[in-house]
């Protein structure tokens, strides 16, 4: 559907995808960058991703 580049000020880049009837959006980028986009409320999320950053995987 459509995607935006990486660039030096977005630190990511990021793609829309339409999947059977649901649409994704997939997101990759800079470790800091991506844990700051997580939404407060979202802890459980924010320690997932926290335990990845840690070993290496995000």
């Amino acid at each position: 559907m459509g995607n935006t580049h990486f660039n030096n000020v977005r630190k990511r880049i990021s793609v829309i995808l339409r999947r059977s009837e649901s649409v994704v959006l997939y997101c990759k980028g800079a470790d800091n960058v991506i844990y700051d986009r997580l939404y407060g409320g979202q802890e459980d999320m924010k320690a997932r991703t926290q335990d990845h950053l840690n070993i290496g995987l995000a």
